[in-house]
């Protein structure tokens, strides 16, 4: 499993949370070590989830740092799980795959 896209962009988040998708957004940077075992983690832990495994996203908070407070992200890495465009679960910091998958698998 891989990320759909990297660096999503704010024209391309908006398009998806105005189209009611649903989706994990995953905002980190390319330095924090914690960001990239996250997003391991992530794919790891969500690959047999069928309703979310082609949609998981990653924001580089250096690149995107606009979209990234407009989330209302203070912290990395931090996890936002969006169902039908609402933010409904977000967590900051590293978590275990087993741990995400009960997480996100229980609110999809």
């Amino acid at each position: 499993m891989e990320l759909v896209d990297i660096d999503i962009n704010e024209n391309s988040l908006k398009e998806k949370i105005e189209g009611k998708e649903s989706f994990v957004l995953i905002i980190g940077a390319s330095w924090n070590k914690q960001s990239e075992m996250l997003i391991e983690n992530v794919l790891s832990g969500l690959e047999s989830l069928d309703q979310i495994n082609k949609s998981i996203y990653f924001i580089d908070m250096d690149i995107g740092i606009d979209t990234v407070s407009g989330l209302g992200v203070n912290a990395i890495p931090t996890l936002i799980l969006f169902k039908e465009g609402v933010d409904i679960y977000r967590f900051v910091g590293l978590k275990k795959s087993n741990e995400i998958y009960m997480n996100i698998s229980s609110r999809i």
